[in-house]
Parts: structure tokens; C-alpha cells; sequence
């Protein structure tokens, strides 16, 4: 069976605070804003290639009836990893560097879905921890 990842979603507080992110600093073309900000759908997403997005959910999708919203210290999801090429992963150390965000962890090589990479780990501004790597060709 083959199978690939669709779409993450992440409980955002602050949708526009992680478009900068992904979008601005990591330049993940957005999807779906425009029709977002004009209230036509009810989220916006990044498209990390043609068949995976992460979608970001604005509190009012994920409070639910219970009205029970996370807080800073509840973790929304452990991690996720973006696989980019070399190059590109490079780019984007030399970037983020750049804006003052040091890895959490790594480089250092680690195992993956497609064997052994090198990958450094990053907070987002809602302090979702977001895994980059790169394998080599």
C-alpha cells in the first residue's frame, strides 16, 4: 500500500502570526487567504507541494461547544517534519538564522521515511515544533 500525507491542521490563536510564518519566512505559498479574509471558507492553508497543506484553524473552529481552549503550554501536535532539498534547507538555516531563530535541536542526522537525514528542529510563533530536513540524493 502506498500512501501519502494530505494536509496537517494546526489550532492556531493567531492565524496571521504563523501566514508570516510558513508563508513570509519559510515561503510556503498560501492557499485559500483571499476567499479566507472575505469569510467565503473557514480557514487559510500553506501548500508545502502539489499534494500536501497544512491548514491553519482559526479558535473558532477548534474550540468546540465545550468552549475548552488550549493554552500556551497544551501541545497541539508532538511535531511535524518538512523534507526540502539540500539547498533549499540550507537556504532557510541561513535564513532563519538571519531573523534571530536558532534550532531547538540538530543538525544532527535522525531516521525518517526515507531513511536517514539531517534535520534541525524550530519552534513556530505558536510554538508548534516544526522539523526540517534534507536527505541526501
Amino acid at each position: 500500500m502506498k500512501a501519502n500525507l494530505d494536509h496537517i491542521v494546526i489550532n492556531a490563536f493567531d492565524v496571521d502570526i504563523l501566514l508570516r510564518f510558513y508563508s513570509d519566512l519559510l515561503e510556503f505559498p498560501s492557499v485559500r487567504l483571499t476567499e479566507w479574509r472575505q469569510g467565503k471558507v473557514p480557514f487559510p492553508s500553506v501548500r508545502l507541494n502539489e499534494e500536501t497543506i497544512i491548514d491553519l484553524f482559526p479558535a473558532k473552529l477548534w474550540k468546540g461547544e465545550s468552549n475548552v481552549v488550549r493554552d500556551s503550554t497544551t501541545l497541539n501536535v508532538n511535531h511535524f517534519c518538512i523534507t526540502l532539498a539540500k539547498t533549499d534547507w540550507n537556504y532557510l538555516v541561513k535564513k532563519l538564522a538571519q531573523h534571530n531563530i536558532n534550532p531547538e535541536s540538530g543538525p544532527k542526522v535522525l531516521f525518517g521515511a526515507k531513511g536517514n537525514g539531517t534535520s534541525i528542529y524550530i519552534r513556530d510563533p505558536e510554538n508548534n515544533l516544526v522539523e526540517l530536513r534534507y536527505y541526501e540524493d
